[in-house]
């Protein structure tokens, strides 16, 4: 039988992060937990530009891992 709590704790997690990138980093983007891990994802569009994914790449590279 799952854990709910589990599933609770990585969407808690999930609003979390997205909170942090929205407030702190100026990143909007989908988060999802998903197999007990989160989800980023990431979309191309017109107006992004290269510095716009490395910005993001930089910002996740620096979250502590578990």
């Amino acid at each position: 039988m799952p854990n709910k709590h589990v599933g609770f704790c990585l969407q808690e997690g999930a609003d979390k992060l997205l909170l942090d990138l929205m407030t702190n980093h100026n990143i909007n983007s989908a988060i999802c937990p998903a197999q007990g891990r989160l989800y980023l994802r990431l979309s191309a569009n017109i107006y992004n530009q290269l510095s716009d994914y490395q910005n993001i790449a930089d910002v996740l590279c620096k979250l502590p891992r578990k």
